[in-house]
């Protein structure tokens, strides 16, 4: 947008504020699952000032902080109760391979923009949003949990001239209220179900999937499953790349960055990337050792629309973990609307093949 805070607090003013936020919200106990609302202010022209509004006792992991709050309770109740979504929320897991060849699943959420209530005071814009993931096995029983909860308080730095035009406060809302989540959790095999809630503080989405994890290869050569991606950037660096969470664990590949798709339906002239990794077996991880991949496209009658042949993975098949990424654009500008199956095949310098794995979607 062009338009940066004319001032900041300095490191030093920043460590006194998160002192006393420290002290305000610990002075007194308080029971488990109570939420104290906090207002800063800063007596200094033209300050901008980070801090969240809200501080919740609660004893959980940093995954999951709307655990044991009022506001997570209420989205538990919604998540089991059925009901049909204020707006539509969607959820997809990706099962890839971690460094030791664990199962390792790619979750994105995804919801529009649109859909979450907002407010204008003047120049500031105020709109939040709280996601809750719940992942139950075959029996019902919850395995794995995950929350998080974001506003717009970063964007309220506006500088320009009065009063700014409904135009750019429509690309503020744009570029500012949240409209996708994304996290990994790692599962035993098994088979899955995943339930997303979506609230901003008023109505609520739901989104439920279906998954099933296979056992990781351990001393074969191996597959991960197909993640379908619809954005790339280029990877981050720096401060942008320090404001992440240090477990997360970018998709990446020849410094450009795979978002995972949380929809399988893409629109005509969207753009689909395809992103999987294959396990290299402990015998063949050496300098000389070459990956190679095949990918597939069939159509619903099963006939082959794209078929790339055998390609080796690139230079960098030798890695130290044994884990090689592919990525790559899946060309869909020219295919007919219709349900899609993308096939990807793994085999080594040896001559060990692994099973074809695939992933349906659906251009609409």
């Amino acid at each position: 947008m062009g338009c940066k805070p004319t001032a900041v607090l300095s490191g030093t003013q920043r460590l006194a504020i998160a002192l006393l936020l420290g002290r305000l919200a610990f002075a007194n106990d308080s029971p488990l699952g109570v939420c104290h609302q906090i207002k800063v202010k800063v007596k200094r022209h033209h300050a901008t000032v980070y801090a969240r509004d809200a501080y919740c006792n609660t004893a959980h992991p940093l995954s999951d902080p709307l655990k044991g709050t009022e506001l997570g309770g209420e989205m538990e109740r919604y998540a089991g109760s059925g009901q049909a979504g204020n707006f539509p929320v969607a959820a997809q897991a990706s099962p890839l391979l971690d460094t030791a060849g664990a199962n390792e699943m790619e979750i994105a959420v995804e919801f529009p923009w649109s859909a979450v209530k907002r407010k204008w005071k003047g120049v500031n814009l105020y709109a939040n949003v709280a996601v809750l993931g719940i992942i139950r096995d075959q029996d019902g029983m919850e395995v794995e949990r995950f929350s998080d909860s974001e506003s717009t308080a970063l964007w309220n730095f506006y500088r320009g001239p009065l009063p700014p035009d409904r135009q750019f406060l429509n690309d503020w809302e744009l570029a500012g209220i949240p409209n996708r989540y994304a996290t990994q959790v790692n599962l035993p095999p098994g088979n899955y179900q995943l339930q997303v809630v979506v609230t901003d503080g008023e109505r609520f989405g739901r989104a439920q999937s279906v998954f099933k994890v296979e056992d990781a290869p351990r001393q074969a050569l191996g597959i991960s499953g197909i993640v379908l991606c619809n954005r790339i950037q280029n990877v981050a660096e720096g401060a942008q790349a320090a404001a992440r969470a240090p477990l997360y664990v970018p998709l990446s590949g020849n410094g450009v960055e795979f978002s995972p798709a949380a929809d399988a339906r893409f629109e005509r002239g969207q753009r689909l990337f395809s992103y999987f990794e294959i396990f290299l077996s402990t015998e063949t991880r050496t300098a000389t050792s070459v990956a190679r991949f095949q990918i597939k496209l069939r159509n619903s009658a099963g006939e082959l629309k794209m078929d790339t042949g055998l390609r080796p993975a690139g230079s960098g098949s030798g890695t130290e973990n044994g884990i090689v990424p592919v990525s790559g654009e899946i060309p869909i500008e020219n295919l007919p609307p219709g349900n899609y199956r993308l096939q990807v095949q793994a085999s080594d310098s040896t001559g060990q093949k692994t099973a074809w794995r695939e992933s349906s979607f659906v251009i609409q």
